[in-house]
């Protein structure tokens, strides 16, 4: 058997073994977060009066299986650590642009890679799932793209709007919560997923949870909705404690959609029939016959920006975290070319690229191949 066996065995191992002999030891660094089945209060009556809550979980619109396939999990789990992996990660460094972050001209957007974005529009400066570290409780695993890891914590400046899409490690990073907690001014971020953060030392008096379709106006500038993705939760085996989510911000004169993690459903209609979206940042990664229902393959991430019909389309969820089994540039190369076959033009940013919105809103956007 080849070398690339062997370790991969032995990571396969070495995780299970991380995962069950400490635990205990993780937990108590936090890393996990919050234990959800011990809300109380007005949180757990909101979770209570939640049509997307019963039994113990939120659910999706549609029931959806998170594993498509008909093997167990842990058959799954050896797969994926198992199979040939080649491609899935760049023979080097990504190009990546640094810029002075703290000082964001008005109207623009950064790309940090994956699903990380920094906005200022209107005055106000929001964070939306920034990650800065592994995409994993076991520090060394799932470890960013070299390139995308040479931003830190300390890129982000004073944050107006923290924006979470939900508690996966990928979107919800520890490290960088903690880091960057005393530059957070208002947290928005789906029902329960506030008590991470409240186990990390954040204020619970700015923290704002919504559920599907509540909105909320950000210093009287923007409003924020929460609207439904097709996906699940869950920082430990236990799943769907936490409700997921994509958000729509309607700027005086600019609308952005981001969709958040998720699978193909009827959601995506329901939002172009109800906001007219210049930018829609529509994830396209981590892709997977196995787990397709909460994550989009191709043909489904092009219908559902049919259905959006967005003046602009951008793709996300990849370029930083090996987190499939696709090669890492299919999900780039299966957007460019499908947005330019049905007509609606595509935003592809270098990672660290500061943005106009402006040029956006004018569809004056390139959609330059910087993956070749």
């Amino acid at each position: 058997m080849n070398r690339r066996f062997w370790l991969k065995s032995a990571a396969f191992a070495a995780t299970i073994l991380g995962v069950a002999g400490a635990a205990g030891c993780f937990t108590l660094r936090g890393r996990t977060g919050a234990d959800i089945t011990q809300a109380s209060g007005r949180r757990l009556e909101r979770m209570l009066a939640s049509p997307h809550f019963k039994d113990g979980f939120f659910h999706n619109l549609e029931p959806v299986t998170v594993m498509t396939r008909k093997r167990s999990s842990w058959l799954s789990m050896a797969a994926f650590f198992l199979e040939d992996d080649t491609g899935q990660k760049p023979d080097k460094a990504l190009p990546v642009i640094h810029d002075d972050y703290h000082h964001l001209p008005e109207g623009s957007m950064v790309w940090f890679g994956h699903s990380s974005f920094l906005l200022r529009k209107d005055g106000l400066t929001i964070a939306i799932d920034p990650v800065f570290h592994d995409a994993s409780p076991v520090p060394g695993f799932f470890k960013p793209f070299p390139g995308p890891d040479t931003f830190t914590d300390d890129a982000l400046p004073e944050i107006d709007v923290l924006v979470i899409t939900h508690d996966h490690y990928d979107h919800l990073d520890y490290q960088t919560a903690k880091a960057i907690r005393n530059r957070v001014k208002a947290v928005i971020c789906p029902l329960a997923v506030g008590m991470h953060l409240e186990a990390w030392g954040y204020d619970p008096k700015i923290i704002t949870e919504l559920d599907w379709d509540e909105s909320v106006t950000v210093g009287g500038r923007c409003k924020v909705t929460c609207v439904p993705s097709q996906h699940f939760s869950g920082r430990t085996s236990e799943r769907n404690t936490t409700l997921w989510a994509g958000f729509v911000f309607e700027f005086s004169d600019f609308t952005l959609y981001l969709s958040g993690d998720g699978g193909y459903g009827k959601h995506f209609r329901r939002v172009g029939e109800r906001f007219k979206v210049d930018l829609a940042i529509v994830e396209d990664g981590q892709y997977n016959e196995d787990w397709s229902g909460i994550h989009l393959m191709p043909q489904a991430w092009q219908q559902a920006v049919i259905d959006i019909a967005p003046k602009v389309v951008m793709g996300s969820h990849h370029a930083k975290f090996d987190l499939s089994r696709h090669l890492w540039t299919d999900p780039l190369y299966e957007a460019y070319f499908r947005a330019k076959e049905i007509g609606i033009p595509h935003l592809t940013p270098l990672i660290g690229e500061v943005v106009s919105l402006d040029d956006v809103r004018a569809q004056k956007v390139n959609a330059k191949q910087w993956w070749l």
